[in-house]
Formats: C-alpha cells, structure tokens, sequence
C-alpha cells in the first residue's frame, strides 16, 4: 500500500468520478482505476460500486476513507519532520578551530563556496578540540599540533611564518628583526600547552619548541587559552609573544611591534583532523575542499 494509492482514491471518492479525478490528479484513468485496484486487492473488498463514469462509495469504501485520510495526514506530518530533521543534519556542519577572524576573506569564501550550510565553530580550549573530534560533537578539527592517533587522518592546511610581539616600549621595538636567542631573559605570553591535557597531543606549544631550537627554555610569564588574550597580555603585561603572521591579520595589534624572526628559521603548522572511518557528508566534503581552497590560495 503506496502513498499514491491513497491520496488516489481519496480524491476519487471525494469526486465520484474516475474521469475528473484522473484530470485533476494529472494521471490517465487506467493509472488512477490501476492504483484503486491494488488497493481493493491488498484489502480484500470493494471500494466502490461503479455506475458508468461514476463510482459510489459503499460500506467498505465509507470505512476505508476515514483512515486513508488519517493515514495521508500521518505521513505529511512524518515527511515534514523528516524533512526538518534531514535539512538540519545534512546542512549543517559543526567544527571546531581558531576563530574565523583570525583567517581573513575565510568566512566570504565559505558562504560562497557552501551557500546551503550554516556553519558552526565551537569554541573550544585548544586540548578539547581532539576529544571532540573523537567524541563525533563535530565533523573536523583545526589544530597546530602533530597528532599520532588510529582513528585520525590529518591534512596540513599551511605553514605561516611566525613573528615575534613586542610592545613599543620595549628597548627591542626599534630593531628590524630579531634573533630568539637575544630573547632568553624575557618574559613571554603563551597559548596553553595542549600536551598538558591530552595524551595523543605530545607537541610542545610553538614558543616552547623555536625557543629550545635556539638553546634556551623561554620563561613565560602569562599562560592563555586563545591567541587574542596573548595579543592583550603583550599590550598590557610587557611580555613578548611568538604568533603566526597569518593569525595576526584578524586582530588589533594597536601598540605592538611586530618582527621577524631572523634565526632560527620559525614556521607553525596548521593541520585539519577528520576520523579516518567515517564518510563525511556531502555538506562537510564542501566545507573541507573550501577550506583547503582557502589555504591553497
């Protein structure tokens, strides 16, 4: 018993002509007297009584209608509310990363790239972002760190050149570049050391690892979650920061000196994690190759 079969003789017998229904229901007769047929053999009895052109609707039929309309109104309702359901998992794509405005013309490239999806990015601390990942609260992650996991697979996105943040006060703020090593005895701002929570993250925090390959471990002063509270505490605290030049273009950097590092050679990584047996959705496929286009550019 088929949804058209149903509406078919509803329409039919509200009418009482096989002909107008037909015409209405924009089907040939045989079509509609076809499907009432089936219906009258899947239920064992006769639906109508036919005079001519013109069916009747007889006891069996009058039974029968009472619940087909029922049924027809059971089923739109369950069609919406797959429908609903459907729309909202299939379009919907749920990951997590650095702020947006930390990646300039992203968020434009993606509304142009995956007009359909509505975009949600979790903000999570750094070393939350694996677990939800594996936990399936989102379709990907975006992360710095060299992950060595079974159930991951990893794409690198970039490498930007860092720079070193200092305040313009600073008695380093008129050089042109500066070396790590002339940086031993300061005072840093960091973002929080993602091996610290997580036993499947074993990278040490980017500062951590340019400052040891310059033969020192850096003194940090400030420990913070997200990039824009290491921008702040350069600002306010007097400490010095090593960022990506790329995340740098998202924010104020109002009263702060920017330099290259001039040695050792500095460059982070950005990687994008998805699980490795999982076929992600048409939407979270566009939302990736946008992605990766972004970074490609």
């Amino acid at each position: 018993m088929d949804s058209d079969s149903i509406r078919y003789f509803i329409r039919a017998a509200e009418l009482q002509h096989l002909t107008s229904a037909a015409k209405e229901l924009n089907v040939s007769q045989s079509t509609l007297s076809a499907h009432i047929k089936k219906l009258e053999n899947e239920l064992g009895c006769p639906l109508f009584d036919r005079i001519g052109k013109h069916v009747y609707l007889n006891e069996y039929g009058g039974i029968f209608l009472k619940y087909a309309r029922r049924l027809v109104s059971d089923y739109e309702r369950a069609r919406s509310e797959l429908d609903d359901l459907y729309s909202k998992k299939e379009w919907h794509v749920t990951f997590t990363m650095p702020p947006l405005s930390s990646f300039p013309g992203i968020a434009v490239k993606l509304k142009e790239d995956c007009p359909k999806v509505v975009f949600r990015n979790i903000q999570t601390r750094y070393e939350e972002r694996l677990d939800a990942l594996l936990r399936g609260t989102v379709d990907f992650c975006i992360m710095g760190a060299s992950i060595r996991h079974p159930a991951l697979e990893s794409f690198t996105l970039s490498h930007d050149e860092m720079a070193i943040l200092l305040p313009e006060s600073h008695r380093f703020a008129g050089q042109e570049s500066l070396r790590l090593r002339d940086l031993r005895h300061e005072p840093f701002a960091n973002v929080s050391n993602p091996g610290a929570a997580h036993e499947d993250i074993k990278d040490l925090t980017d500062l951590e690892y340019f400052c040891r390959q310059a033969g020192f471990s850096p003194r940090i002063q400030y420990w913070c979650d997200i990039s824009y509270e290491v921008i702040e505490a350069v600002r306010n605290s007097g400490c010095l920061a090593i960022l990506p030049k790329r995340v740098l273009q998202g924010y104020n950097t109002t009263g702060i000196r920017i330099l290259p590092i001039s040695e050792p050679v500095c460059y982070s990584y950005l990687r994008l994690y998805t699980l490795k047996d999982v076929v992600p959705r048409r939407a979270v496929r566009q939302v990736i190759d946008s992605i990766k286009k972004y970074f490609a550019a």
